[in-house]
Protein backbone atom coordinates (compact mmCIF):
# COMPACT_ATOMS: atom_id res chain seq x y z
CA UNK A 1 0.00 0.00 0.00
CA UNK A 2 1.33 3.49 -1.09
CA UNK A 3 2.15 6.13 2.04
CA UNK A 4 0.29 9.37 1.75
CA UNK A 5 2.75 12.42 1.75
CA UNK A 6 2.07 13.40 5.25
CA UNK A 7 3.20 9.74 6.01
CA UNK A 8 6.12 9.85 4.36
CA UNK A 9 6.68 12.96 6.78
CA UNK A 10 5.67 11.72 10.18
CA UNK A 11 7.95 8.42 9.37
CA UNK A 12 10.70 10.90 9.30
CA UNK A 13 10.09 12.62 12.71
CA UNK A 14 7.43 15.06 12.00
CA UNK A 15 4.38 14.58 13.72
CA UNK A 16 1.05 16.17 12.79
CA UNK A 17 -0.52 15.69 16.03
CA UNK A 18 2.53 17.03 17.97
CA UNK A 19 2.84 20.29 15.58
CA UNK A 20 -1.22 20.86 16.23
CA UNK A 21 -1.05 20.53 19.92
CA UNK A 22 2.12 23.28 20.17
CA UNK A 23 -0.16 25.97 18.27
CA UNK A 24 -2.86 25.05 20.10
CA UNK A 25 -1.17 25.67 23.36
CA UNK A 26 -0.06 28.82 22.05
CA UNK A 27 -2.94 30.60 20.59
CA UNK A 28 -5.69 29.24 23.19
CA UNK A 29 -4.17 28.11 26.50
CA UNK A 30 -0.72 29.82 27.22
CA UNK A 31 -1.20 33.34 28.53
CA UNK A 32 0.58 36.45 28.37
CA UNK A 33 0.46 39.16 30.50
CA UNK A 34 -1.09 41.95 28.44
CA UNK A 35 -0.70 44.34 31.33
CA UNK A 36 0.45 44.37 35.25
CA UNK A 37 -2.73 43.11 36.38
CA UNK A 38 -4.27 40.99 33.21
CA UNK A 39 -3.42 37.50 31.54
CA UNK A 40 -4.95 37.23 28.56
CA UNK A 41 -4.64 34.65 25.37
CA UNK A 42 -3.75 36.00 21.77
CA UNK A 43 -7.17 34.68 20.79
CA UNK A 44 -8.98 36.33 23.57
CA UNK A 45 -7.43 39.68 22.62
CA UNK A 46 -8.17 39.52 18.85
CA UNK A 47 -11.57 38.82 20.05
CA UNK A 48 -11.42 42.07 22.03
CA UNK A 49 -10.55 44.07 19.38
CA UNK A 50 -12.06 42.50 17.05
CA UNK A 51 -13.92 45.53 15.22
CA UNK A 52 -11.12 47.20 14.50
CA UNK A 53 -9.70 44.64 12.32
CA UNK A 54 -9.55 45.81 8.57
CA UNK A 55 -10.35 42.27 6.92
CA UNK A 56 -12.90 40.97 9.40
CA UNK A 57 -15.43 39.99 6.39
CA UNK A 58 -18.22 41.62 8.34
CA UNK A 59 -18.22 39.41 11.49
CA UNK A 60 -18.29 41.71 14.57
CA UNK A 61 -16.17 39.50 16.92
CA UNK A 62 -14.04 36.70 16.62
CA UNK A 63 -16.83 34.42 17.90
CA UNK A 64 -19.17 35.52 15.14
CA UNK A 65 -16.19 35.11 12.26
CA UNK A 66 -15.32 31.11 13.37
CA UNK A 67 -19.29 30.59 14.51
CA UNK A 68 -20.11 32.03 10.39
CA UNK A 69 -17.01 29.73 8.77
CA UNK A 70 -17.08 26.90 10.74
CA UNK A 71 -14.18 27.15 12.58
CA UNK A 72 -13.08 25.52 16.07
CA UNK A 73 -9.06 24.69 16.14
CA UNK A 74 -9.20 24.41 20.17
CA UNK A 75 -12.14 21.01 20.15
CA UNK A 76 -10.47 17.91 21.08
CA UNK A 77 -9.60 15.04 19.04
CA UNK A 78 -7.22 12.02 19.13
CA UNK A 79 -6.07 12.58 15.43
CA UNK A 80 -5.37 15.57 13.08
CA UNK A 81 -4.95 15.63 9.58
CA UNK A 82 -2.39 18.40 7.42
CA UNK A 83 -5.08 20.21 6.12
CA UNK A 84 -6.10 20.64 9.63
CA UNK A 85 -3.18 21.92 10.88
CA UNK A 86 -2.27 24.19 7.39
CA UNK A 87 -6.39 25.94 7.83
CA UNK A 88 -5.15 26.53 11.38
CA UNK A 89 -1.57 28.03 10.45
CA UNK A 90 -3.42 30.29 7.79
CA UNK A 91 -6.33 31.25 10.02
CA UNK A 92 -3.38 32.54 12.85
CA UNK A 93 -1.58 34.70 10.09
CA UNK A 94 -4.84 35.93 8.96
CA UNK A 95 -5.59 37.89 12.17
CA UNK A 96 -1.88 38.56 13.85
CA UNK A 97 -0.65 39.83 10.43
CA UNK A 98 -3.36 42.51 10.88
CA UNK A 99 -2.14 43.75 15.08
CA UNK A 100 0.33 45.12 16.23
CA UNK A 101 0.26 43.03 19.90
CA UNK A 102 0.94 44.93 23.24
CA UNK A 103 3.45 43.77 25.87
CA UNK A 104 3.97 39.95 26.27
CA UNK A 105 1.38 39.03 23.44
CA UNK A 106 4.31 40.79 21.04
CA UNK A 107 7.17 38.29 22.27
CA UNK A 108 3.90 35.70 21.85
CA UNK A 109 3.34 36.56 18.21
CA UNK A 110 7.16 36.05 17.62
CA UNK A 111 7.07 32.50 18.87
CA UNK A 112 4.23 31.52 16.74
CA UNK A 113 4.94 33.07 14.11
CA UNK A 114 8.41 30.99 14.48
CA UNK A 115 6.62 27.82 15.06
CA UNK A 116 4.32 28.46 11.74
CA UNK A 117 7.42 29.17 9.92
CA UNK A 118 9.52 26.03 11.04
CA UNK A 119 6.26 24.03 10.49
CA UNK A 120 6.02 24.84 6.63
CA UNK A 121 9.70 24.31 6.02
CA UNK A 122 9.92 20.82 7.45
CA UNK A 123 7.21 19.96 5.21
CA UNK A 124 8.53 21.73 2.28
CA UNK A 125 5.82 24.35 1.39
CA UNK A 126 5.93 27.63 1.09
CA UNK A 127 4.01 31.03 1.79
CA UNK A 128 2.56 32.90 -0.90
CA UNK A 129 0.02 35.77 -0.72
CA UNK A 130 -3.22 35.43 -2.98
CA UNK A 131 -5.60 38.72 -2.59
CA UNK A 132 -3.57 40.27 0.93
CA UNK A 133 -3.94 36.60 2.12
CA UNK A 134 -1.29 34.29 2.57
CA UNK A 135 -1.92 30.43 1.77
CA UNK A 136 1.04 27.99 2.48
CA UNK A 137 1.40 25.38 -1.01
CA UNK A 138 3.95 22.86 -1.63
CA UNK A 139 7.27 24.29 -3.26
CA UNK A 140 7.61 20.91 -5.64
CA UNK A 141 3.60 19.81 -6.01
CA UNK A 142 5.42 17.38 -8.06
CA UNK A 143 7.31 15.99 -5.72
CA UNK A 144 4.62 15.42 -3.62
CA UNK A 145 2.80 13.40 -6.33
CA UNK A 146 5.70 11.42 -7.18
CA UNK A 147 6.82 10.98 -3.64
CA UNK A 148 3.49 9.48 -3.23
CA UNK A 149 3.97 7.34 -6.21
CA UNK A 150 7.20 5.67 -4.61
CA UNK A 151 6.75 2.50 -2.93
CA UNK A 152 9.98 2.92 -1.03
CA UNK A 153 9.97 4.99 2.21
CA UNK A 154 13.23 6.34 2.37
CA UNK A 155 13.18 7.18 -1.44
CA UNK A 156 9.92 9.07 -1.08
CA UNK A 157 11.08 10.99 1.94
CA UNK A 158 14.32 11.58 0.11
CA UNK A 159 11.90 13.39 -3.02
CA UNK A 160 10.36 15.37 -0.82
CA UNK A 161 13.96 16.42 1.23
CA UNK A 162 15.26 16.84 -2.00
CA UNK A 163 13.63 20.89 -1.52
CA UNK A 164 14.52 21.36 1.82
CA UNK A 165 16.49 24.92 3.01
CA UNK A 166 19.16 22.80 4.54
CA UNK A 167 20.25 20.92 1.39
CA UNK A 168 20.68 24.39 -0.82
CA UNK A 169 24.27 24.27 -1.47
CA UNK A 170 24.62 21.31 0.02
CA UNK A 171 26.46 19.80 -3.39
CA UNK A 172 27.09 15.89 -1.86
CA UNK A 173 23.88 15.52 -0.20
CA UNK A 174 21.51 16.55 -3.56
CA UNK A 175 24.23 14.15 -5.45
CA UNK A 176 23.07 11.00 -3.27
CA UNK A 177 19.18 11.74 -3.80
CA UNK A 178 20.13 11.83 -7.34
CA UNK A 179 21.52 8.20 -6.77
CA UNK A 180 18.41 7.13 -5.41
CA UNK A 181 16.58 8.67 -7.64
CA UNK A 182 18.58 7.19 -11.09
CA UNK A 183 18.43 3.44 -9.13
CA UNK A 184 14.94 3.52 -8.47
CA UNK A 185 14.58 4.81 -12.36
CA UNK A 186 16.50 2.25 -13.90
CA UNK A 187 14.61 -0.83 -13.40
CA UNK A 188 12.21 1.30 -15.58
CA UNK A 189 14.73 2.65 -17.95
CA UNK A 190 12.96 0.56 -21.22
CA UNK A 191 9.41 1.38 -20.23
CA UNK A 192 10.40 5.36 -20.17
CA UNK A 193 12.30 4.91 -23.50
CA UNK A 194 9.18 3.95 -25.24
CA UNK A 195 7.23 6.78 -23.27
CA UNK A 196 10.05 9.36 -23.66
CA UNK A 197 13.41 8.49 -25.93
CA UNK A 198 14.40 11.40 -25.79
CA UNK A 199 14.10 12.10 -21.88
CA UNK A 200 15.35 8.65 -21.03
CA UNK A 201 18.63 9.24 -22.82
CA UNK A 202 18.97 12.59 -21.05
CA UNK A 203 18.13 11.23 -17.95
CA UNK A 204 20.57 8.17 -18.03
CA UNK A 205 23.40 10.36 -19.69
CA UNK A 206 23.73 12.16 -16.79
CA UNK A 207 23.45 9.81 -14.06
CA UNK A 208 26.52 8.44 -15.91
CA UNK A 209 28.50 11.74 -16.18
CA UNK A 210 27.43 14.04 -13.79
CA UNK A 211 29.02 12.51 -10.89
CA UNK A 212 25.94 10.70 -9.88
CA UNK A 213 26.42 7.15 -10.69
CA UNK A 214 30.34 7.09 -11.61
CA UNK A 215 33.03 9.18 -10.20
CA UNK A 216 33.51 11.91 -13.04
CA UNK A 217 35.73 14.00 -11.15
CA UNK A 218 39.53 12.19 -10.69
CA UNK A 219 40.98 12.33 -13.81
CA UNK A 220 42.76 9.18 -13.10
CA UNK A 221 39.58 7.46 -12.97
CA UNK A 222 38.30 6.06 -16.64
CA UNK A 223 35.18 7.56 -15.90
CA UNK A 224 36.96 10.69 -15.90
CA UNK A 225 34.25 13.92 -17.35
CA UNK A 226 36.82 16.91 -17.34
CA UNK A 227 34.48 19.26 -18.67
CA UNK A 228 31.82 18.47 -15.58
CA UNK A 229 34.77 18.32 -12.97
CA UNK A 230 35.80 21.92 -14.37
CA UNK A 231 32.69 23.60 -13.04
CA UNK A 232 32.33 25.73 -10.34
CA UNK A 233 30.38 24.31 -7.42
CA UNK A 234 27.06 26.81 -8.28
CA UNK A 235 27.21 25.88 -11.30
CA UNK A 236 27.26 22.31 -10.67
CA UNK A 237 24.26 22.40 -8.35
CA UNK A 238 22.44 24.03 -10.67
CA UNK A 239 22.35 21.68 -13.21
CA UNK A 240 21.64 18.83 -10.15
CA UNK A 241 18.35 20.86 -9.19
CA UNK A 242 17.46 20.69 -13.15
CA UNK A 243 17.96 17.10 -12.98
CA UNK A 244 16.22 16.47 -10.19
CA UNK A 245 13.13 18.47 -12.28
CA UNK A 246 13.58 15.83 -14.86
CA UNK A 247 13.80 13.00 -12.72
CA UNK A 248 10.16 14.15 -11.20
CA UNK A 249 9.32 14.08 -14.60
CA UNK A 250 9.85 10.47 -15.27
CA UNK A 251 8.48 9.34 -12.59
CA UNK A 252 5.60 10.93 -13.72
CA UNK A 253 5.45 10.02 -16.90
CA UNK A 254 5.72 6.55 -15.76
CA UNK A 255 3.07 6.48 -13.37
CA UNK A 256 0.49 8.35 -16.03
CA UNK A 257 1.48 5.88 -18.97
CA UNK A 258 0.30 3.23 -16.09
CA UNK A 259 -2.75 5.06 -15.66
CA UNK A 260 -3.25 5.43 -19.24
CA UNK A 261 -3.32 1.77 -19.47
CA UNK A 262 -5.74 1.35 -16.90
CA UNK A 263 -7.79 3.76 -18.89
CA UNK A 264 -7.59 1.74 -21.92
CA UNK A 265 -9.02 -1.01 -20.39
CA UNK A 266 -12.21 0.80 -20.33
CA UNK A 267 -12.87 1.98 -23.74
CA UNK A 268 -15.17 0.20 -25.48
CA UNK A 269 -14.37 -2.34 -27.76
Amino acid sequence: MRKTFIDIIESKGFSVNTEYHRLKELFYIRRANYSYSEYITLREYINRIYLSIRRRNNATSLDDFDETYGFDFNTESKVYDLDTLLVFCEYIVHFTNQIIFPGGLSDLKKIIDNQIGTIIKSIGYKAIQKDNEYIFVPKEPAAVEVAESIDDEDVSYKVLYYNHHSLKGDLEGKRQILEKLAHKLEPNEKELEKINLSLKKHLFGAFNNLNIRHNNLEAKDGDYNEKFAQLTDEKKEEMYDGLYKDCLIAFLELENNSKRCEIKDYYKK
